[in-house]
């Protein structure tokens, strides 16, 4: 599993790694987004960050942040196409 930072986006060693593994031929990881609920916090840029060249394969995110910075309260699931959202009186702890 690879975890990207929403606030700092791809980092250089991330994309060492990526091509080490097409090299390898080890299959593509599944990749999570992650502090999505901090200042700064860009979903789209991570994806958009390089081009599909430095990726090899294109990404496709299977859930999408249901809102950005302070409003972040879950995300939407686009296989299952509903919404998973977290509790503020529980801190996150129950959808």
């Amino acid at each position: 599993m690879a975890l990207f930072d929403s606030v700092s986006g791809v980092q250089p060693q991330t994309e060492t790694v990526w091509r080490q593994g097409d090299k390898y031929k080890v299959p593509p990881p599944f990749a999570s987004s992650t502090r999505m609920d901090k200042n700064g916090a860009d979903f789209e840029h991570v994806i958009d960050t390089h081009p599909q060249a430095a990726w090899v394969r294109v990404p496709l995110p299977c859930r999408f942040p249901s809102a950005r910075k302070a409003n972040f309260k879950g995300v939407i699931d686009l296989i299952e196409m509903k919404a998973i959202l977290w509790h503020d009186e529980t801190m996150g702890r129950q959808v």
